[in-house]
């Protein structure tokens, strides 16, 4: 069995790296984007803040920070599982 991680930071950083146009494309068609915004960042394995002071801190499989230029990013967090036949 293969990590799901690893499967995503893989398809996920092969766009990133190679092909930013095609995933603002994409998120544009599935509303994930506004017209006028574009991928600010990226980061894997991410870590957010600690606003709640958890003990076990979250850890995100990916991010992508979006908005427009010269404002504020909003971030689209990316997490990767497989699922299971019965």
């Amino acid at each position: 069995m293969h990590s799901s991680q690893v499967i995503g930071l893989t398809l996920l950083g092969s766009f990133v790296n190679n092909h930013l146009d095609l995933l603002g494309s994409a998120l544009l068609s599935a509303g994930l984007l506004e017209p006028g915004e574009v991928i600010q960042g990226f980061d894997f394995e991410y870590e957010p803040p600690d606003f709640f002071h958890e003990p076990a801190r979250t850890n995100i499989d990916s991010v992508l920070f979006v908005g427009s230029p010269g404002k504020i990013s909003s971030p689209i967090y990316f997490e990767v599982k497989f699922l299971e036949g019965n």
